[in-house]
């Protein structure tokens, strides 16, 4: 089901039609605004199957402890060269931005020289962080946040056990996401722990965040996800109404996250670093 974004689902109608799909796509937007599910619509309608899952043509890539390495990419460019079954081979990547420096540099190669009849659609929430020659040689589709009445509507036909004072709080907090939406009906003490918890980091002593980055640097996967919610936070100016203050957040994020995602990097100096500027 996709809620939102009927003129890219409109767009893709067409395309398949007139038999017009370009080589590669960038699905880039908020998280949980239908990208990965149209993807997957897409080559369902493309290969005209109802089991893209086991479909010879359909290859999905997403991250392995954290990265798409150089392996993957090259098994990308092996599964693209061969024959398709049908119309086309389709590789869809997601959290693109999760590729390593030389996936992505492999990965540019493959989209510079495309091999037959092959479909590549990126999905990513942080474009930010693909190599600018990776969008530029892609059709970005930017996907919108979902508006509050439709995700209002779905959240009430769909009978979660709410009330409506809760439902216009998750509607505001979810701030047009689906799948956050989804994540403050089951837990709605998510966002406002994190919210919390960044605004008690950057109010206590230089000490006590020095001992805060030590403690977030063990585990690496943690830490990207307690930085992916930061960054959420810091998106959506909450934690200032001072737009250069968010911006630079937000930035500064964007490069530790960077680093998380990069495991031959150490993120605990990054982190130390950070911890001097908030």
């Amino acid at each position: 089901m996709i809620l939102g974004n009927k003129h890219i689902s409109l767009f893709f109608e067409k395309a398949i039609k007139a038999d017009s799909l370009s080589h590669a796509y960038l699905f880039s937007g908020i998280k949980g605004v239908g990208k990965h599910t149209l993807a997957r619509e897409i080559a369902t309608r493309v290969l005209n199957t109802e089991n893209i899952e086991a479909h010879p043509d359909v290859l999905f890539i997403e991250p392995y402890n954290e990265n798409i390495g150089i392996d993957t990419i090259r098994s990308v460019k092996r599964f693209i060269s061969l024959t398709p079954v049908g119309k086309y081979k389709i590789v869809i990547v997601n959290n693109a931005h999760q590729l390593t420096r030389e996936a992505s540099n492999a990965f540019l190669k493959v989209l510079e020289e495309p091999q037959g009849r092959s479909l590549i659609i990126l999905i990513t929430d942080l474009p930010e962080m693909l190599l600018p020659t990776i969008v530029s040689r892609t059709i970005n589709l930017r996907f919108k946040p979902i508006k509050a009445d439709e995700l209002k509507k779905f959240i009430i036909t769909s009978k979660f056990k709410t009330t409506s004072i809760e439902i216009d709080e998750i509607i505001r907090l979810a701030n047009g996401s689906f799948s956050r939406a989804i994540e403050l009906i089951n837990d709605p003490r998510l966002f406002l722990e994190n919210k919390r918890e960044l605004l008690k980091l950057i109010k206590s002593s230089l000490s006590e965040r020095f001992n805060a980055s030590k403690s977030l640097s063990v585990d690496r996967k943690i830490l990207k996800d307690k930085l992916y919610n930061w960054l959420w936070i810091s998106r959506e100016s909450i934690l200032s109404e001072n737009k250069k203050t968010s911006f630079d957040s937000l930035s500064s994020l964007l490069q530790l996250h960077f680093i998380a995602s990069e495991p031959h990097l150490n993120p605990h100096f990054a982190l130390d670093a950070w911890m001097l500027k908030i």
